[in-house]
């Protein structure tokens, strides 16, 4: 066999199961000496594999795909992910709760994959893998350097990006109030170098509600007022740009 195998998940020293692309599923039982073919009900790329038990696992892939399935792979049923985007990595902190990323999208189950909730991420790349310490604090990592943390299980208020490079460019540091109960925000902003700073408003669907600013800025840390009458209760992101680089905040308006 020659398909690629970019995903692999061992449940105990003799089984294990791999995935691929053109649907490929494999197990072994043997502690990988032999591997057999499971019988798959998608062609798309699978990129990875995570089981609960020796029975109950899942699968997620290219298109949108996420499988699961009870009986230790004989039979492999389809979830409904409601998404099309590319999915690179799916992990379960516990026999309930999981998360699985890809290009631009965190998902995110409570019931063991029967709905998936999508979280907002202010990125539009790929996100390749997804690890939690329990249910509450995970990491994602992606393209472009990009690592998010979230402290309680991906709720939009405290997903927030660590990047090593992120202090040494413009950026945003913080906005406040976040979630904002009726209440103008207040964000916090780093210049890095003498530039045309553009502030902007995006919804939830990424189209531009509002420009906050734009004007020159010497570098040092600023903030500004914004006020959010106009703006009705939902999940925004706040993006700032200097004409090279950008970064984005999300906060919700609560009324």
């Amino acid at each position: 066999m020659s398909v690629e195998l970019p995903g692999c998940f061992l449940v105990n020293d003799t089984i294990a199961f791999a995935v691929g692309f053109s649907g490929t599923i494999l197990k072994t039982i043997d502690g990988g000496n032999n591997w057999f073919a499971q019988t798959s009900p998608i062609t798309n790329d699978l990129r990875s594999v995570y089981f609960t038990s020796a029975d109950t696992g899942y699968i997620a892939g290219i298109g949108g795909v996420i499988l699961s399935t009870t009986n230790g792979g004989n039979t492999w049923n389809t979830l409904t992910s409601g998404i099309t985007n590319d999915l690179y990595s799916i992990f379960f902190s516990d026999n309930q709760n999981a998360t699985v990323v890809g290009t631009a999208k965190i998902l995110r189950t409570i019931n063991t994959g029967s709905a998936w909730i999508n979280q907002p991420v202010s990125f539009t790349g790929d996100l390749y893998s997804v690890s939690f310490a329990d249910n509450n604090n995970g990491w994602t990592v992606g393209q472009n350097g990009k690592i998010f943390h979230t402290t309680n299980g991906g709720g939009v208020t405290d997903i927030e990006e660590k990047n090593s490079t992120k202090n040494n460019r413009t950026h945003i540091v913080e906005i406040f109030p976040n979630p904002a109960f009726n209440k103008n925000i207040t964000p916090t902003f780093y210049v890095a170098q003498k530039d045309k700073i553009t502030l902007e408003i995006y919804n939830s669907e990424g189209k531009a509600v509002q420009m906050v600013l734009s004007k020159t800025f010497f570098p040092g840390t600023y903030t500004t007022e914004i006020i959010t009458k106009q703006l009705k209760p939902g999940n925004y992101f706040l993006k700032i740009s200097d004409g090279r680089s950008t970064d984005s905040k999300w906060f919700s308006i609560i009324k």
